[in-house]
């Protein structure tokens, strides 16, 4: 019986001696288990919040390998996608239309075209705080003349109201025009009655009552400057400015044009042109013309925001649809489609919302704003904000797009396309696309959109602003590639100076409205 329960006890002994062991692991291994999960689930979870909260979040980059949907050739620079024939053009200044091109303008017929309506004066002295960062010596790095034409146009008026330099150099000219010594020389009667004497004596002073004499002969030849020819004599007839016209053909610095079934020549560095005739491939959405999207911190302007500030879409006979009328000087649509070409070889396309703008809606942005900042404080400090203040987000005076040698454009990433074609000229229109999320809406006035950290002309050395993102840097790379130069204030703004110096003599003053297009196939 012992025997017999011997075997047992020994099998029961080394049955619980194996148990013993595994149980240990178990448990240590357990208890790990339950407690990581949980924080490592909730660890992850900030993490993402502080990269989306960044302004270039991983959801905002370019992707590198990103193309089009199909092969294309790029417009060569100095190129536009359609020929300049057909293309809607505009009277930017009062023109003549000529019966044919007049060689070399002569110093008299420069300043024929008068700049149509001006503005309120009270306006002019900040003719144009727009740019006003690159006329501090900066713009000097992209051109010279950018730099002084942009200085001038804001000191001119303030000098205007203050004469006082001026009398003080025509009374000085006066006395030392020395009409006196002309007189003292004449009255050579003197110096019989004393030969050596004659130089010394204190009769010389006496013949200082002469001298009034001479004022009155040099004051009569004054009224003689009234010749003033008519700079338009000659003239087939004069445009106003916003007159529409198609081009015809481009010979040198002329355009020949149908105007009102008239054809003649005018001088196209004063005139803009239709970009939607010239450069269709674009993403055209003038929003101010439907649906204004102007805003401050986010605020809507009353009478400002949501509204139709301009007319803005007609049909287009030479593209057979309805499109937005986008006119910016003749110069710069060369410059914009070099943009464009540069943006669709890397699979994206500039999306349009602003060239030419009126006066009248620069004013009512002006006031809107102005009311805006006076009545909402979050508002005033998101606008005069460090270096920033109400003038580097809104021109108080000319804006550069009344002059048309500024754009207003974001980017868009393209998915398809499809080619149109019109007499034997094709071209690539966008069907399918997506918007990039840029550092604030298009139009958002205050210092969260500005483009670098203070005003400054000198861009290339600038330190980018903190809410700049990737496709916004796409962007500025596209436009400044091409040769236009960036806004400090706003991301989505950039100007083409070269063009504003080819029509620095006459610029527009944006006293009009684009209301017509006159386009016809190439």
């Amino acid at each position: 019986m012992l025997r017999r329960c011997i075997p047992l006890l020994l099998a029961l002994t080394l049955a619980l001696t194996a148990c013993t062991p595994q149980g240990g692991p178990q448990e240590t291994a357990a208890s790990p288990s339950p407690t990581p999960s949980p924080t490592e689930t909730v660890r992850p979870a900030p993490t993402p919040r502080p990269t989306q909260t960044a302004e270039p979040g991983p959801d905002l980059s370019l992707d590198g390998e990103h193309r089009l949907d199909r092969d294309y050739d790029p417009v060569p620079a100095g190129q536009l996608e359609l020929p300049i024939r057909g293309a809607t053009g505009y009277a930017s200044v009062e023109l003549g239309l000529w019966p044919e091109p007049r060689p070399e303008p002569e110093p008299s017929a420069t300043p024929q075209p008068s700049a149509g309506p001006s503005p309120s004066p009270s306006a002019q002295p900040s003719a144009e705080p727009e740019p006003a960062p690159p006329p501090t010596a900066t713009p000097a790095p992209e051109t010279a003349s950018p730099a002084p034409a942009e200085t001038p146009a804001e000191s001119v008026p303030p000098s205007d109201p203050s004469p006082t330099p001026a009398p003080p150099p025509e009374e000085t000219g006066a006395v030392e025009s020395v009409p006196p010594t002309q007189e003292s020389a004449a009255p050579t009667a003197q110096p019989t009655a004393a030969p050596t004497p004659s130089p010394t004596p204190s009769p010389a002073p006496s013949s200082t009552p002469a001298p009034a004499e001479t004022p009155a002969v040099s004051a009569s030849p004054a009224p003689s400057p009234t010749p003033s020819a008519d700079p338009f004599e000659g003239a087939l007839a004069v445009l106003e400015p916003g007159s529409a016209f198609t081009v015809l053909k481009e010979d040198g610095d002329w355009w020949q044009v149908r105007w009102r079934g008239t054809t003649g020549w005018v001088e196209h560095r004063y005139c803009m042109i239709n970009l939607p005739d010239v450069v269709p491939s674009i993403l055209y959405d003038a929003t101010n013309s439907y649906d204004s999207l102007y805003r401050s911190a986010g605020k809507a302007l009353p009478g400002v925001t949501g509204e139709s500030l301009y007319p803005g879409m007609e049909y287009n006979p030479r593209l057979g649809r309805s499109e937005f009328m986008m006119p910016v000087l003749y110069a710069m649509a060369y410059k914009i489609c070099e943009a464009q070409q540069a943006a669709l070889m890397e699979g994206n396309c500039l999306v349009l919302y602003e060239g030419y703008r009126p006066y009248a809606t620069q004013r009512a942005v002006v006031k809107a704003l102005t009311a805006l900042i006076d009545s909402d404080p979050e508002v005033e400090a998101a606008v005069n904000s460090g270096p920033w203040g109400a003038g580097n987000f809104i021109a108080m005076g000319y804006s550069n797009h009344q002059r048309g040698f500024a754009i207003d454009v974001s980017l868009a990433k393209v998915w398809s396309t499809r080619e149109e074609s019109i007499s034997g000229h094709t071209y690539l229109q966008v069907v399918d696309y997506d918007l990039y999320e840029m550092p604030t809406p298009m139009h958002e006035l205050s210092s969260a959109a500005v483009t670098f950290t203070r005003p400054t002309g000198a861009w290339r050395t600038a330190d980018p602003a903190p809410g700049m993102n990737e496709p916004a840097f796409a962007l500025q790379r596209y436009c400044t590639g091409a040769g236009m130069t960036p806004l400090s204030s706003e991301w989505w703004h950039f100007n083409d100076y070269a063009a504003r110096d080819l029509a620095a003599d006459h610029l527009g003053t944006g006293g009009f409205q684009i209301t017509a297009c006159v386009s016809t196939a190439p």
